[in-house]
């Protein structure tokens, strides 16, 4: 859970302009347990206007993450306090960091069930930090931070994240997730255990991860442009071939038109020039402007034939065979058909 952790010394580097807690003082000064969330400011730990929008005791809070890495997203570690906040040891599990009083630093092994100081009552304690965005003041790296010292808690957001990166290949930034609380029941009473959930199905946080890694794709290559409005491909169900573009770093994503062409010599014959294949496109434009296609038709037959979602990414014998389909007269019914089911379907005589 802990282990694996590089950087034992590193510090979080996000503005911190919140705290989400499940837990404040009482009247007398001593902490008291909540079965709810609170948005408080860290300096002086009264409410934020923010929290209004989630409600007086929220379960639940929408927030998105700010980093692919989980480590980044939330920091875990062991730690020994002495006296009021200060640190004197830190750990991943393996290895710790002793700090003497002259500012000095040891390191060492860390070993929980054999450390004198985890087996204290208020020694020794497992730390979290989550940090991550609010839906509901998105600005960017200004982040709220969710400190927890509870072993269940670390490993259900760990858990969390790390079943949601494998879904969606790594892909996390920019995901919207909702942060919840949970109350269970032990042996020593009820205890508040919070986690990440993704609000939706599997296909649609893989639908989401996809249109988050298309559009990086754009911004990396400097295709995206800023003034076109992003189109809705609505809940398309994704094939094997898209999938596996979440498990593993599209081949074509980063290359030239001249290194997608492959070995096949038609291939290499139709991919001479980028000023040929640009003006493929131009009439592939036109035809589906002439026919008066939506956005979201175009996008869904591209994905019924090639699994993509811009002809951009097509190799030039692809935008050929597109071409042809796009002038291929169909009646209303063919095309619906067309749309919802496979391309080389059977189509009427009156189509043919």
């Amino acid at each position: 859970m802990i282990n694996g952790i590089k950087d034992i010394n590193r510090n979080p580097t996000e503005l911190e302009v919140g705290q989400i807690r499940i837990g404040k003082k009482n009247s007398q000064g001593y902490p008291t347990k909540l079965d709810h969330f609170i948005i408080v400011d860290p300096e002086n730990q009264k409410q934020l206007p923010v929290q209004s929008n989630y409600g007086k005791k929220p379960k639940r809070i929408s927030v998105f993450l700010l980093h692919d890495d989980i480590n980044s997203n939330f920091l875990n570690y062991y730690a020994y306090y002495q006296g009021y906040n200060k640190l004197r040891c830190r750990g991943d599990g393996e290895q710790s960091v002793w700090r003497k009083d002259n500012g000095s630093t040891k390191e060492g092994k860390c070993s929980p069930s054999n450390c004198k100081y985890y087996q204290q009552k208020n020694g020794c304690k497992i730390n979290g930090i989550l940090k991550v965005g609010l839906t509901e003041d998105p600005r960017l790296y200004a982040a709220y931070f969710f400190r927890t010292t509870s072993y269940y808690t670390v490993k259900r957001i760990r858990d969390s994240l790390g079943y949601i990166s494998r879904l969606t290949g790594g892909i996390l930034a920019g995901l919207e997730l909702d942060l919840c609380i949970k109350e269970e029941k032990n042996d020593n009473g009820n205890m508040y255990i919070v986690h990440l959930e993704y609000p939706g199905d599997i296909k649609q946080l893989q639908n989401e991860a996809m249109q988050l890694n298309s559009s990086r794709s754009k911004l990396t290559s400097g295709s995206y442009n800023a003034n076109k409005e992003e189109l809705d491909i609505g809940n398309i169900e994704l094939d094997n071939d898209c999938k596996s573009k979440l498990t593993k770093e599209d081949p074509e994503a980063n290359k030239s038109d001249d290194d997608i062409i492959d070995n096949q010599s038609s291939r290499a014959q139709n991919n001479k020039s980028v000023g040929k294949k640009k003006s493929l496109i131009k009439k592939i434009d036109q035809v589906i402007e002439k026919r008066g296609l939506s956005d979201k038709e175009v996008k869904t037959m591209l994905v019924n034939i090639f699994s993509k979602t811009d002809t951009e990414y097509l190799a030039y014998n692809q935008l050929v065979s597109f071409l042809a389909v796009l002038k291929k007269e169909r009646c209303p019914k063919c095309l619906k058909d067309f749309l919802d089911k496979d391309s080389d379907r059977e189509i009427c005589k009156r189509c043919q």
